[in-house]
C-alpha cells in the first residue's frame, strides 16, 4: 500500500509539472507526459544495483591500512542475487579485472555490472556497467566510467586531477564543473575493495571520504556485531556493518529512518554476503550466490 500510494504520488507530481511546462510553451493536446517513467527508470536503477547491492559499499571504512598483500586478486568474481520483497528483481556482479594502463600508470581495474529481470526488466529494462580504477597502491581513485543502457542510455565518467585535488564529472559528454577532493578520496565502487585491506572491528566507526563526481563527502560506517548467517545453504562468520545514509540522495533522502545493513565474512578476505536496505519504497535483499577466484 506504501508503495502504491508513493508511486502515485510521483506521478500526479511530475504529471502537473509537465502540464504546466506544456502551457506556458504553447497550447496542444493533453497527453501524458513520459518523463515520469524516465524518473521512475532512474530510480529502478538506484534501487535495483544500488539499494539492492551497492548501497552497503558506499561509504566502506577507512583506516590506516597496513601494508600487506590485498585478499583479491584479478579473477575475483561475486555474483549476488537481488530481491525486493519476495520478488526477484536482477542480479549483478563483483569483480577484479586485470591490471589496466591510467595515465600511462598501473592501476586496479574493478567492474561492477548488473541488469534487471523478470516483469521489471520487460516494462522498464535498465543494465549497467561501472569500472572503476585506482592507483597501484590502493589509496584513490585515478577514473570511473559507468555506462548505462535500457530505454534511456547514459555514459558517466569521472576524471581525476590529484595534482589539483580535482574530480569533474562528465555525462553525456557534458562536463560539470570541477570539484575538490579531499586526499585518498575514492568513487563508490572502489571504496569497498579499499575497505577490504582496512582492519576492521566490532564497535569501531570507520570514516573515508567518497565522491560521486557532485560532492566530495566524509563517509563513515559502524561496525556493529559479529553474527553467524545463513545465505544460500552456506553458514558464514560476519561483520554486521551499518553505513551512514544522510549524504545518500534519491530514495534514500525521501525516506524517513531508512536503513542499510551490510554483512562481510569475518576473516581476512572480508567477502560481502548479503546486504538489506529498508526505504520508503520497500525492502530490498542482495544475497551472495557465488564466488570465484578467492585466495
Amino acid at each position: 500500500m506504501r508503495l502504491a500510494k508513493y508511486l502515485m504520488s510521483q506521478f500526479q507530481n511530475d504529471y502537473k509539472a509537465s502540464h504546466r511546462r506544456k502551457s506556458v510553451l504553447r497550447k496542444e493536446p493533453k497527453i501524458l507526459d513520459f518523463s515520469f517513467r524516465r524518473n521512475y527508470n532512474k530510480r529502478l536503477l538506484k534501487l535495483a544495483l544500488i539499494s539492492g547491492f551497492l548501497f552497503g559499499f558506499l561509504f566502506a571504512g577507512y583506516g590506516a591500512a597496513e601494508e600487506t598483500k590485498p585478499p583479491f586478486q584479478p579473477g575475483e568474481k561475486f555474483i549476488f542475487k537481488i530481491t525486493w520483497g519476495n520478488i526477484l528483481i536482477g542480479h549483478a556482479t563483483l569483480e577484479v579485472l586485470p591490471f589496466a594502463q591510467i595515465n600511462d600508470q598501473p592501476a586496479y581495474h574493478f567492474v561492477l555490472s548488473g541488469k534487471t529481470e523478470g516483469a521489471i526488466d520487460r516494462v522498464y529494462p535498465v543494465h549497467t556497467r561501472i569500472d572503476a580504477f585506482t592507483d597501484q597502491a590502493l589509496t584513490h581513485s585515478v577514473f570511473l566510467k559507468n555506462r548505462i543502457s535500457g530505454r534511456h542510455n547514459k555514459l558517466i565518467t569521472y576524471h581525476f586531477n590529484w595534482e589539483k585535488s580535482l574530480v569533474q564529472r562528465t555525462e553525456n559528454g557534458e562536463k560539470r564543473m570541477p570539484i575538490t577532493i579531499l586526499p585518498g578520496t575514492f568513487d563508490l565502487v572502489s571504496v569497498f575493495f579499499f575497505s577490504r585491506i582496512t582492519p576492521i572491528w566490532e564497535n569501531t566507526v570507520h570514516e573515508r571520504p567518497v565522491t560521486d563526481g557532485k560532492k566530495n563527502v566524509l563517509g563513515r560506517m559502524k561496525v556493529v556485531s559479529r553474527e553467524n548467517i545463513m545465505v544460500a545453504g552456506k553458514q558464514y562468520d560476519t561483520f554486521l556493518i551499518e553505513p551512514e545514509t544522510k549524504h545518500i540522495g534519491g530514495v534514500f533522502k525521501k525516506s524517513r529512518n531508512p536503513k542499510i545493513q551490510l554483512w562481510v565474512s569475518a576473516d581476512t578476505r572480508r567477502i560481502p554476503v548479503r546486504a538489506s536496505s529498508e526505504v520508503i519504497v520497500g525492502s530490498f535483499l542482495a544475497e551472495l550466490i557465488s564466488a570465484e577466484g578467492l585466495f
